[in-house]
């Protein structure tokens, strides 16, 4: 499957009940600190992209710790 930056809005709008109302205790450990990953670049005025999380969590170095 293909997605693009458009399908990925319209995921988010679909998934609003329960992904953005900050009900974090349905969320896997990995997936928490992604959505940590994205408020903090939120709250740094950091636009988050894929790329950015792909780069952030794909290195082969990355052990889970802040840099």
């Amino acid at each position: 499957v293909v997605y693009s930056e458009n399908d990925i809005g319209r995921y988010l709008r679909q998934a609003h009940d329960s992904l953005l109302t900050n009900d974090a205790t349905a969320l896997s450990e990995p997936e928490q600190e992604i959505l940590s990953f994205i408020h903090s670049n939120n709250r740094n005025g950091i636009r988050t992209t894929i790329k950015s999380v792909l780069e952030r969590f794909e290195r082969k170095n990355y052990n889970g710790k802040a840099f």
